[in-house]
């Protein structure tokens, strides 16, 4: 099954639930609720406790909701099948059992919220790549030596604020995107964004291409951006 499919079908159950909930089982809203966040962390942790509880209290709000036992019988009837076809329960399952392996001097998690910081002290460069829907991001890279290419620095959020600070010698561009936000750029006068993306370079001037440079690329929905210079 291919991103676009899992993607419409995860769309129009959401859209059943939810016509369900609101209009048919207003009263069963909590246990959904409760259980959908007991499956989530079970599947995100990989534990089996909350994975379970959160499993038999969708199984008891599928009795009042119709939307949920059209779900149930549909996904079903879609294992029967695969079975038929001489697939393995192993394969069916596969992307709920296997844990993406985190490199070992990892720092930056992608979180459903996160308040996240570089260390104080001296660390080890990675190009960074986080994802959250909540939170402050503060990456200071005058803490490490950054290697002598391109550095990529990319962060996508819904929420927040994201602050970045580089040494001073170092050339960077910025990619910034927001719906609503602020930018605060160096010694630039800050500049308001709605639905917009800035650009801008800072140091690139008699540079080297095959010297150390930084890559920031931000988009937040609703958060600012700063980066300054120390």
């Amino acid at each position: 099954m291919t991103t676009r499919q899992m993607t419409l079908l995860g769309i129009g159950a959401i859209t059943l639930i939810l016509i369900d909930l609101f209009y048919f089982s207003q009263s069963s809203f909590f246990f959904f609720i409760m259980g959908s966040f007991l499956v989530y962390v079970g599947l995100t942790k990989y534990r089996k406790f909350p994975l379970y509880s959160g499993l038999v209290m969708l199984l008891l709000t599928s009795f009042a909701m119709w939307s949920l036992r059209f779900i149930i019988i549909v996904f079903v009837l879609w294992v029967v099948t695969h079975l038929m076809k001489g697939e393995t329960t192993e394969h069916l399952f596969r992307p709920l059992r296997e844990k993406i392996k985190e490199t070992p001097n990892g720092i930056w998690k992608n979180k459903w919220f996160s308040f996240q910081a570089s260390p104080f002290s001296s660390y080890e460069w990675e190009d960074v790549h986080a994802t959250s829907f909540y939170g402050d991001i503060t990456i200071d890279v005058t803490n490490t030596v950054l290697p002598k290419s391109t550095s990529f620095i990319s962060v996508r959020q819904s929420f927040g604020k994201v602050k970045v600070i580089v040494p001073y010698e170092i050339p960077v561009r910025i990619h910034y995107s927001s719906l609503l936000g602020e930018a605060r750029l160096f010694d630039y006068e800050k500049q308001r964004l709605v639905n917009e993306t800035l650009q801008m370079k800072d140091l690139y001037d008699g540079k080297r291409t095959d010297s150390a440079q930084l890559i920031i690329s931000v988009y937040v929905a609703f958060g600012d951006l700063e980066v300054i210079r120390k």
